[in-house]
């Protein structure tokens, strides 16, 4: 049996925060998914909450996709400042997409933040009808800038 490294508990994670959510995150969860003992945990993270910021840090990093996964890591303290730092790079996305500055486009950056983050909180939506709506928000927000 192969000896699990950090990058591999971290997408053991991340499959069991998308099937589970924030249930499936506990070390005895995860070493059980992964049929190995606590000190193969242990032997990379100091604590389930340094995994989970670990886990945060990691989705923060690669862009903060997945509505699954922001919804169960929106739920940990532990993952607070990864979801900030991802929702600040997000909105510099937004404001960098936009025609031109100012208050208009920081409006519609915030527009498209908000519209994200209801996302999250609605269980039934999809990244399908996400990127659906963003579209429509990306045509009138061209249709504005051209009148």
């Amino acid at each position: 049996m192969a000896r699990l490294g950090r990058e591999d508990w971290l997408e053991l994670g991340r499959a069991a925060l998308e099937e589970e959510g924030p249930p499936g995150l506990t070390v005895e969860a995860l070493t059980r998914r992964a049929g190995r003992t606590r000190g193969s945990f242990y032997h990379h993270f100091e604590s389930q909450g340094a995994f989970l910021r670990a886990l945060a840090e990691e989705w923060a990093a690669s862009g903060g996709e997945g509505l699954a996964a922001e919804r169960g890591l929106r739920a940990l303290p532990e993952a607070a400042e990864a979801v900030a730092a991802a929702d600040a790079a997000r909105l510099a996305r937004f404001r960098a997409a936009l025609p031109a500055p100012g208050p208009e486009a920081e409006a519609y950056a915030e527009i498209a933040l908000a519209l994200r983050l209801g996302a999250v909180l609605m269980p039934a939506m999809n990244e399908a009808r996400l990127a659906e709506l963003h579209a429509l928000l990306a045509a009138m927000v061209e249709a504005h800038w051209h009148e």
